[in-house]
């Protein structure tokens, strides 16, 4: 018995499959690139946010710390400063983090000493800060008594950048400036004399 296809059949499994594979169209291919442009350049945005924001807390963390130096003068009725451990130079650049921090000084007995409150602060890894004294120092030259001349050549005498003075005043008016490395920003500290406070004025790049 001879087999015979049925014409009807093989119509219908032609029609079910294409004559050629159909590929992407350009307009489908610049869509696809265009999101995925989109999302790439959302997700820098969103990253750089998050680490200009890390800069900015420590910023802002180091001008509460200023703050409080400020207020434990004003409080105690001593002059209050601070120096930066192991380095006196005038731009200093903190390659690391270890061992890095501003040191609170208090004035008492005539001499300046190293201060509990506020406690250390230390700088992260990559700052950098600048200070420059606006006019002549008067606290910090005052003329010493022979004794006490005589105590600072056994032990080195600290001396630190700015004294925060209890009547409200800084000495020498100074006006300070925090980098860091991987930022483009500047942070700016200033004396204010209406508020009798360090502000700080934030220049974002």
């Amino acid at each position: 018995m001879e087999y015979k296809r049925d014409p009807l059949k093989k119509k219908v499994i032609e029609a079910a499959i294409p004559l050629h594979q159909r590929g992407f169209t350009l307009l489908e291919v610049m869509v696809v690139v265009i999101i995925v442009a989109i999302v790439s350049g959302m997700s820098y945005v969103a990253i750089t946010q998050v680490q200009a924001r890390r800069y900015v807390n420590h910023a802002e963390k180091l001008s509460m710390w200023f703050q409080q130096l400020s207020e434990q003068a004003e409080l105690t009725g001593a002059p209050y400063g601070f120096v930066i451990e192991s380095d006196r130079d005038i731009s200093v650049v903190f390659s690391s983090s270890e061992h890095r921090q501003l040191q609170a000084l208090v004035f008492f007995d005539y001499r300046w000493w190293r201060a509990t409150e506020p406690p250390l602060f230390k700088l992260m890894q990559g700052a950098r800060l600048n200070w420059q004294s606006e006019n002549d120092a008067k606290f910090l030259t005052k003329p010493k008594s022979v004794a006490l001349e005589h105590s600072e050549s056994e032990e080195t005498s600290i001396l630190p950048i700015v004294a925060l003075l209890p009547e409200g005043d800084m000495d020498p008016s100074t006006a300070i400036s925090l980098r860091f490395s991987e930022f483009d920003g500047v942070f700016g500290y200033f004396w204010n004399e209406e508020t009798s406070k360090i502000d700080m004025d934030k220049i974002l790049k």
